[in-house]
């Protein structure tokens, strides 16, 4: 493989993580507890704003003692609250608290405002094709760490 091509990879995968997307920090909650914040806010039932831990869990990939570690952050921070089922003593719900949703909506907003225009300074088809080689990329590397830890 040329030299320069992995030299020109290297740079730009170090540059993308130095810009990152560069969302505004909303009060103390990081990106990934933004997103499981939106996860319980977007499998939360209509008439029930708890959502099964599991639940959430499997949605966003991140492993049962990471969730868990969350979730007891966020709760100490008052952003959600943890139930224990009554009937079923190893199902735990959690839902977002006033604060949380507060927050959430705050961060949505800047959120969706970085999107639209990186998304609109991109290009609509340059951001599908972007999409479709960051997939591709993904599969390659869970396909190249699944090969080392045989």
């Amino acid at each position: 493989m040329d030299n320069e091509l992995k030299k020109q990879y290297m740079q730009i995968l170090f540059r993308f993580r130095k810009a990152g997307l560069d969302f505004p920090k909303i009060s103390d909650v990081n990106m990934t507890e933004l997103f499981v914040m939106s996860g319980i806010s977007n499998n939360a039932c209509s008439g029930d704003k708890r959502v099964d831990m599991t639940e959430i869990q499997s949605n966003t990939h991140i492993t049962k003692a990471a969730i868990s570690l969350m979730f007891t952050s966020l709760e100490k921070r008052g952003y959600v609250v943890r139930e224990t089922d009554r009937s079923n003593r190893r199902k735990i719900t959690v839902e977002l608290t006033a604060e949380g949703e507060k927050i959430l909506a705050e961060a949505q907003q800047k959120v969706d405002w970085t999107l639209d225009e990186t998304l609109s300074q991109l290009g609509e088809e340059k951001a599908w094709q972007l999409i479709s080689l960051l997939n591709q990329l993904s599969d390659i590397l869970d396909e190249l760490k699944s090969r080392r830890a045989r």
